[in-house]
């Protein structure tokens, strides 16, 4: 065959398959989901019940299987539960474990959770909730868990592999016909021989990787589970397939059977990859296959057949004339095969960037995103070294050593690379299959501003952000520059809000978290206010029976103090107020720049001062007379959102908010776990943004007395 035709054949065969790739890449509408993420848990995360559930629920954005027990339960005296009765729905998104009716102990219960995604990885976590009253947590029960570092390097050695035997079957085929080749087709099969050596390993390893078991599951168990996740079948399949292809390897078949199984094995290893991996996620998952096995082949083959073939070729440059031409014709060979390959590479790099990456600007805001990016960069670099070496070979005939290691290098980092890819969750957005829940509204200042931000769904995944500003005299901004900035364990995230009219909208994804939210300001003219901060659990559950619990701990107080700051962006006012029941008030109030003023309230009088002045005596302006304590919270609450657990002065506390529509105000709350005494509040409304805190509770110094009034 000469050089011509082969260049024919191969470039009809690129379009070929290049045509399959474009039909593939317009046929799905929609984007991949990421890995599997916790949606909602019943009972809630940080949730206090008045009695023992019906059940434990985990709902996963994709169908999940249970990894051993799947689910554990550790009580508050440190007892774990482990149980094989797990419910699956028929979508296999969610799991139910019936709740033990022997379980009635009151206080705080940990739940443990541990399944396998349908792209192979291992979602594990853990949350509390309480029946009856919160105590301290339970400790973590020994569980197995992934080993990252194990797992990245099984994939790494597992892709490499890959890489051998892409590159052996490659200059192998290419060779056909070429004496000075078909000399070391043995060497090139050996090559093959350690690639599945490799892969096998490696497979071996990613199960231990993924399968780890707490030390006290059975072996069995964990056999059970292999058997049972996709996942587990699909490596197994691995180790069988390289097995079988490396025995055959040994029984000295010619060398055209050797390279022919070769080359089956190998695509069999790159289409169970490929099923193990993102793709099998996507819209569609056979395409998604299909397209991820044409990148995995395509680069394999490019960077094989570039390192295979030019560290083969060096060694024939010092000897024979014959030989050099072997090596010349071996690279013009390649030339087309490596153009095919950077086609397909790129149409399905381009296709998986567009399933992977929900917004271009994820390229950079995101771990994936970033390592995209950069292996994007690593692969020109990798062709335009490829493309250089073989210019330096047909001008000098000969391939320094020093660029042969650069590539190898190069390769070596994109393999690395590739690795990460598989191992982090795509910047990707994915459709909830769990319960929907009402958007989470929160209000902060920022300086003299009042801003009020919206989440929806606040749920892991794609969320949509609508954030307005609000002016002290009430009128709606309409001309700010907003940017928000979202920070939880994996780093920043900053969106920057688009205006429409006088409200500020964006999207971000989101997984299981506690966030950190900063939303600057800043107007024309102006200078830039302090921040808004706000603090966002993903999800976020309800919180009204913490209101009701609150309520009812403060009415039971008989005396307390209460200190307030009150500000529209001016002028602090301070107050400091004690109350004694049932029917006694008094507070000081100060603001800059002005004398003190003093009030106490005695069930109907009204007593009144202005700092070093004689008091006045009023009748108490209400319809009743005054009495204390009358904390309602929860009467009038709406939207009530536990937002986490946060320590004020050494006491640990429920953080939660909800809207109070009778004032259009919005609270956050900071109540005790223990006694439920409110330790803190924040109060956001237009032109009145309020911070409280309660402290001396049933003191018995607080002692309000009439005051003496002058004759």
């Amino acid at each position: 065959m000469t050089d011509r035709r082969l260049t024919t054949r191969l470039s009809r065969f690129g379009i070929l398959l290049l045509l399959l790739v474009v039909i593939g890449f317009l046929a799905p509408t929609q984007h991949a989901f990421a890995h599997a993420v916790l949606l909602s848990a019943n009972p809630a995360p940080n949730s206090l019940l008045d009695r023992p559930p019906k059940e434990v629920a985990l709902t996963f954005s994709e169908p999940v299987t249970p990894i051993g027990t799947g689910l554990t339960i550790v009580t508050p005296d440190g007892r774990t539960i482990r149980t094989l009765t797990i419910a699956t729905s028929p979508e296999g998104t969610v799991l139910r474990l019936p709740w033990d009716a022997n379980l009635s102990q009151e206080g705080t219960y940990l739940v443990q959770y541990r399944v396998m995604g349908r792209d192979g990885h291992l979602i594990a976590g853990h949350y509390v909730f309480s029946i009856g009253r919160a105590t301290e947590p339970p400790p973590l029960s020994a569980s197995g868990s992934a080993q990252p570092l194990l797992e990245a390097i099984a994939r790494w050695l597992h892709l490499l592999g890959l890489v051998l035997i892409a590159g052996s079957v490659t200059i192998g085929l290419l060779g056909r016909g070429i004496h000075e080749i078909e000399s070391i087709a043995r060497r090139l099969i050996r090559i093959g021989h350690r690639g599945l050596l490799l892969i096998v390993m490696a497979s071996f390893l990613l199960i231990s990787a993924l399968f780890a078991p707490p030390p006290n599951m059975t072996d069995s168990l964990v056999l059970r589970s292999i058997a049972a996740t996709p996942t587990g079948q699909l490596w197994s399949a691995s180790i069988l397939v390289a097995l079988a292809g490396y025995l055959l390897l040994l029984a000295r078949f010619s060398v055209s059977i050797a390279s022919g199984s070769l080359l089956l094995v190998g695509l069999a290893l790159a289409v169970l990859r490929a099923a193990a991996g993102h793709a099998a996620t996507s819209t569609y998952p056979l395409v998604g296959i299909v397209l991820a096995t044409v990148h995995l082949v395509s680069a394999a083959v490019l960077a094989g057949g570039t390192l295979v073939g030019l560290s083969l070729a060096r060694p024939l440059l010092s000897a024979s004339d014959r030989s050099r031409a072997a090596a010349e014709q071996i690279l013009r060979r390649f030339a087309p095969v490596a153009l095919v390959c950077v086609e397909l590479l790129t149409i399905s790099g381009a296709y998986a960037l567009w399933t992977n990456v929900a917004d271009p600007a994820q390229l950079l805001t995101t771990t994936y995103g970033r390592i995209l990016t950069l292996k994007f960069i690593v692969a020109s670099i990798f062709g335009v070294t490829a493309a250089g070496a073989t210019l330096y070979w047909f001008r000098r005939r000969a391939v320094p050593w020093s660029l042969l290691r650069l590539q190898g290098m190069e390769m070596l980092l994109l393999l690395i690379l590739a690795t990460g890819l598989v191992m982090l969750p795509p910047a990707r957005r994915f459709e909830p299959s769990g319960p929907s829940q009402p958007p989470l509204t929160l209000a902060a200042n920022a300086g003299p501003y009042l801003v009020t931000l919206s989440i929806e769904p606040a749920l892991p995944g794609p969320n949509q952000l609508s954030l307005t500003l609000s002016a002290p005299n009430g009128e709606q901004i309409s001309d700010a520059h907003v940017v928000a900035e979202f920070s939880a364990a994996d780093g920043p995230r900053v969106v920057e809000l688009r205006r429409s009219s006088t409200t500020y909208t964006g999207t971000i994804a989101l997984q299981q978290d506690t966030w950190t939210v900063l939303v600057y300001v800043r107007r024309p003219g102006e200078s830039t206010p302090p921040p808004a901060r706000f603090r966002v659990p993903i999800p976020v559950p309800d919180a009204r029976i913490l209101l009701e619990r609150a309520d009812a701990a403060m009415n039971r107080l008989r005396a307390v103090e209460e200190r307030t700051t009150l500000t529209s962006g001016g002028p602090v006012v301070e107050t400091v107020i004690r109350y004694q029941a049932p029917d006694r008030a008094a507070y000081t109030v100060t603001t800059s720049g002005r004398p003190p003023t003093e009030t106490i309230i005695i069930d109907d009088r009204r007593y009144d001062r202005a700092g070093d002045g004689p008091w006045t005596v009023t009748p108490w302006p209400g319809s009743e007379p005054f009495r204390w304590p009358n904390f309602r919270y929860a009467r009038t609450a709406e939207e009530a959102r536990l937002l986490g657990v946060e320590t004020i002065d050494g006491t640990p506390c429920y953080v939660l908010s909800f809207y109070d529509p009778t004032s259009e105000t919005r609270y956050q709350m900071w109540i005790g776990l223990a006694d439920f005494l409110v330790r803190r509040y924040e109060m956001m409304a237009i032109g009145h943004y309020m911070v409280g805190s309660f402290a001396r509770f049933d003191d018995p110094t607080i002692v309000i007395d009439p005051p003496p009034l002058s004759d």
